[in-house]
C-alpha cells in the first residue's frame, strides 16, 4: 500500500507547459526538409599535350592476366594525374588508393580490387612515382601494397 507522504501534491489547474508534437510521417522516411545531393560544378579543365608524353606513362606488366568488359589485359598503362583528377580523387570521401590507381589506369577501383595480390602490389609500386609528392610521402611502399587500406586521407 502507497502512503500518501511519499506522493507529491497533486496539481491543481490547468498545466501551463504545452506538450511537444512529433513531425508528421515515419521516422526513418526522409522528409520534405531533406535537401537534395549538391551537384558538384568543376572548372573546365584544358586537354593538354605534354612534350614528353613518355615521360608521364609506365606499362606494368601483370603476373596474372586477366579478361573484363570484352578485353583481354596482360598488361595496365600507368598514367601520370592531372591536377584535376588528383582533385577529384581527394574531394571523394568514399574514394581510397584503388580508386585512385583506377584514374591513373582508366580502370574502376572495383577492377583493381580484383587484381591478383601480387599484381596489385606491382601496381602500387609502379604508380608511387607518378603520385603527388604529398601524398607519396603519406602512402610508403607498405602502405600502398595494402590492397586499399590507405584511403584518401589527404
Amino acid at each position: 500500500m502507497i502512503r500518501s507522504e511519499t506522493l507529491p501534491p497533486a496539481i491543481e489547474g490547468e498545466p501551463t507547459l504545452t506538450p511537444v508534437m512529433p513531425a508528421a510521417g515515419k521516422p526513418d522516411e526522409a522528409g520534405e526538409a531533406a535537401a537534395p545531393p549538391k551537384e558538384v560544378t568543376r572548372p573546365p579543365v584544358a586537354a593538354l599535350s605534354f612534350v614528353d608524353g613518355q615521360a608521364r606513362e609506365k606499362t606494368v606488366p601483370l603476373q596474372f592476366p586477366f579478361d573484363w568488359d570484352g578485353r583481354r589485359y596482360d598488361s595496365l598503362r600507368l598514367l601520370r594525374l592531372t591536377a584535376a583528377s588528383y582533385g577529384q580523387w581527394a574531394d571523394d570521401d568514399a574514394a581510397d588508393t584503388d580508386d585512385l590507381y583506377g584514374l591513373m589506369t582508366g580502370l574502376p577501383g572495383a577492377v583493381i580490387r580484383g587484381l591478383d595480390v601480387d599484381d596489385r602490389r606491382a601496381l602500387a609500386e609502379y604508380a608511387l612515382d607518378f603520385l603527388p609528392r604529398a601524398l607519396r610521402a603519406v602512402l610508403d611502399s607498405s602502405v600502398v601494397g595494402s590492397g586499399g587500406a590507405a584511403t584518401s586521407a589527404m
